[in-house]
């Protein structure tokens, strides 16, 4: 059981991490300047769906847990 409150503590970690990342972009677009192309809406877009996976996961370790056994003694 501590192993999952690890992988759920860790999986917040991340969650915080993506959010601040997406909220540091702000609005900005792709911009290109001298031949070099930034795409801050394509990094945006991969921020938001690695951040909609994290909290897929995090709801499945945050979810209640019921063990049962069944067999003959």
């Amino acid at each position: 059981m501590a192993a999952d409150s690890t992988i759920l503590a860790s999986l917040q970690t991340r969650e915080a991490a993506l959010a601040t990342a997406i909220a540091a972009l702000g609005t900005e677009v792709s911009t290109s300047l001298d031949g070099e192309t930034v795409r801050h809406d394509e990094h945006r877009l991969s921020l938001l769906k690695e951040l909609t996976e994290v909290r897929k996961l995090i709801a499945t370790y945050a979810a209640p847990w019921e063990v049962t056994t069944e067999g003959t003694t």
